[in-house]
């Protein structure tokens, strides 16, 4: 007899009328994460922590407005750190929200004549602005990648916020040492937008540190990548591919991703030594090549467990195409402006979805 599931699907009940006004949505954003989380093994709950990470970030940028700057999340958080202030991506609480909540918002904005074609993650967020759910920043960092959506649903962002005007970066089409150049001298800008939006000055040390562990990070996803060719792929659950999307798009250049990313290529390097792969057995290998599912992250559990389908590749996940980009540094780390932005220039068109 077939041993039953121990896995927990989530169930929405769509015929249900959410609060959409009067809801704190963001700590109950954040009980949701933790209930994901606190349904893992207890020795695989590091694996989703980026998760945590994300949503206890956007909190502190919700309750300190002032500060805040409100960017999509194709847009490198390194020019963040440099500045000192806090990024919000509205485009990510669409991604983490319950989907019901999700839906529900996106429902909403069609009411307020959004158009029913744009992407669900754009007119959900529109969804909680319209609900003031969402507070005016001091600036909004938008991009045209990877799509006509994000510069449109920005744009609805900026009038809605009455004062508060857009910088859009606009991504090239070639990989030229030209386009380079040009993007570069977009981050710059960038940079002065900031500067005089929200009253603060880039502090050049802290973009250093922030460039430093960012690269310091995808040399550690690089490594933990070369590991998963090896079988059993060693990684303890396909759902931890999300949670490196989560901290390469949105936390890199921070602190804790580099020590998260540390925890993991030793758990890595230990099971490859060992043999051993995660849970279940390995099966087959998927490659998600655009976005994965994120209405449940049971699903992933689900494919090990059913059909021993061990996720291992994921576009967002894999983020910069480091053997192509790996650069070599000074061990200072002391560019100039000019050069840091070029630096975050090549990563940025190294990166999926945005060119």
């Amino acid at each position: 007899m077939e041993a039953q599931s121990q896995i927990q699907f989530r169930k929405s009940d769509f015929s249900k009328k959410l609060d959409l006004v009067g809801i704190d949505l963001l700590r109950h954003v954040e009980s949701y994460i933790k209930g994901i989380v606190s349904q893992r093994d207890e020795s695989l709950q590091w694996t989703l922590q980026p998760y945590v990470a994300l949503i206890e970030e956007m909190i502190e940028a919700y309750e300190n407005p002032g500060h805040t700057i409100y960017q999509n999340g194709t847009i490198i958080p390194e020019i963040m750190y440099g500045m000192d202030l806090l990024p919000f991506s509205p485009d990510a609480l669409s991604l983490l929200s319950p989907t019901e909540y999700t839906v529900a918002y996106k429902d909403h904005s069609f009411a307020s004549h959004v158009p029913e074609g744009m992407c669900t993650y754009h007119s959900a967020m529109l969804g909680m602005a319209l609900s003031n759910l969402l507070r005016k920043p001091k600036g909004i960092l938008f991009s045209s990648f990877p799509c006509d959506s994000m510069v449109a649903s920005g744009q609805a962002l900026s009038e809605y916020f009455g004062g508060v005007s857009m910088f859009v970066f606009d991504s090239p089409y070639d990989d030229s040492k030209e386009a380079h150049e040009y993007f570069a001298s977009q981050i710059k800008e960038a940079f002065q937008y900031l500067e005089e939006m929200s009253g603060k000055r880039l502090n050049i040390d802290n973009l250093r540190e922030a460039v430093r562990r960012s690269d310091k990070a995808h040399e550690l996803l690089y490594q933990i990548n070369e590991l998963k060719k090896k079988k059993p792929c060693p990684i303890p659950l396909s759902g931890v591919i999300r949670a490196v999307s989560i901290a390469m798009w949105f936390l890199a250049g921070s602190e804790n991703v580099v020590h998260w990313l540390e925890k993991f290529l030793a758990d890595a390097k230990q099971r490859a030594e060992k043999g051993i792969g995660g849970k279940y057995e390995e099966e087959m290998r998927i490659a998600w090549v655009n976005l994965s599912p994120t209405f449940d992250p049971a699903i992933f559990q689900w494919m090990e467990e059913r059909f021993g389908a061990i996720s291992v590749i994921f576009q967002g996940a894999d983020h910069t195409y480091w053997p192509t980009y790996k650069p070599r540094r000074r061990n200072d780390y002391d560019y100039n402006l000019d050069e840091l932005c070029g630096i975050l220039a090549d990563k940025s068109l190294n990166t999926p979805m945005v060119r």
